[in-house]
This record gives C-alpha cells, structure tokens and sequence, in this order.
C-alpha cells in the first residue's frame, strides 16, 4: 500500500510477521495543506495500528517546521500510547543534518521514546539492510 502526496510518501509492505512503513518527507515546508494531510494521515495511522511494524522515517529534505507544528506531532504521539507500545518493533530516523538531530532529540526530550529507536544518515543502507535480515531469516 502507499500514500503519496506533496509533502510525503507512505509505503508499507507486509511481511510474515510484522509490516515495514517507509515514511518519506519530500520538501522542506509543507503548505497548510499539506500539513493538515499530513496530520489527518498520522491520526489515523497511529489510531488504527492493529499489527506490529519497522517505521523508517526518512527525514532529510525537512526543514524546520516550527514548535506549533511540532507541538501538534507530539500530540498525537501522546494520544496513542498503547498502541505504540503494543506494535512499534523499532523506528529509524534517516537524518543528514546535525541541525535537524538536535531538534529529533528535543523532540524525544518532550515525548520520550516509549520503544527502540536509532537515527542514522542513509535511507538506503538502512532499508537494505532491513530486507537482508528478513531475507536471511526465511532460509
């Protein structure tokens, strides 16, 4: 399945156990619109979350969007939290700016992880490697 609008890709495949939701900022600012999509679709994915995933949020063309729009994200972070404990396995942070890492980190300071997380710089390596591990594990 997958979502695609201007500011943002959504792709998720369904392995055996679990699902892996590639998540991919495409632009630095969203519009207004784009922003409310954007949270609509978040909503509603945390919400509806019934399966365990990887989320590999691949965030490197995004600029600084400001602390309301931030705000609003950990908002509704906050308003799952069982279903974040319940189905989130890992998720990745694709980051190349030391900028945006510093504000990924304040934003964990606000909303501390409630699963495993790590920040790498390689969407590519990291997706890779994630289906390397599930290829091996089925031989």
């Amino acid at each position: 399945m997958e979502v695609e609008t201007s500011f943002f890709r959504v792709n998720i495949e369904d392995f055996n156990h679990f699902k892996l939701i590639s998540f991919i900022i495409k632009k630095e600012k969203p519009t207004e619109e784009e922003w409310n999509n954007f949270i609509t679709h978040t909503k509603m994915f945390y919400r509806d979350m019934a399966e365990k995933y990887v989320l590999i949020c691949e965030l490197s063309e995004l600029g600084f969007i400001g602390i309301k729009k931030i705000r609003e994200y950990v908002g509704i972070l906050k308003s799952y939290p069982e279903n974040i404990e319940n189905y989130t396995i890992e998720t990745i942070v694709i980051l190349d700016s030391s900028v945006m890492k510093s504000l990924i980190k304040m934003v964990l300071g606000i909303y501390p992880p409630r699963r495993p997380y790590r920040i790498e710089n390689d969407y590519d390596v990291v997706y890779d490697g994630i289906k390397k591990l599930i290829t091996n594990s089925k031989n």
